[in-house]
């Protein structure tokens, strides 16, 4: 894979604003709120803003990845299916209003967790997100 690639999509998950956004969802998950519960609270627009800033950050990763080949590398430094996972809920939810919400994301997310099955089964991948242990550039 293209390093400029790999650095692009790194920028990415690092910039500010994805990292504030991250923090706040993490902040509503400890506080007993989902990923949904945030994409359904229309007096929550900041948390809303969030979950949608990090929603399109994932589906723009999802897309220029399509053309790149072999996603192994950036799987073995990102945690698509975690995300995938932690978004989901707020997606199918915003799914009701516009059905194509996050698709390739969606195909991301799924094609990660194959990934790490694999690799699992050849003894060949261990990351924080097989044991709960997440450094806080994780997200």
């Amino acid at each position: 894979m293209d390093s400029r690639l790999l650095a692009t999509l790194h920028g990415m998950r690092t910039s500010p604003a994805y990292q504030s956004a991250e923090a706040l969802r993490r902040r509503l998950k400890a506080g007993g709120k989902s990923s949904a519960a945030a994409a359904t609270d229309s007096e929550a627009s900041e948390a809303l803003g969030a979950i949608l800033l990090l929603i399109g950050t994932w589906e723009t990763i999802a897309v220029l990845l399509q053309g790149a080949g072999d996603a192994s590398e950036y799987f073995a430094l990102a945690p698509v299916s975690y995300m995938w996972g932690e978004l989901a809920p707020a997606i199918y939810i915003l799914r009701s209003s516009d059905p194509q919400c996050a698709r390739h994301f969606e195909r991301l997310g799924k094609e990660h967790a194959d990934w790490i099955s694999k690799m699992k089964e050849q003894g060949e991948y261990q990351t924080g997100d097989c044991h709960g242990c997440l450094h806080a550039m994780f997200g």
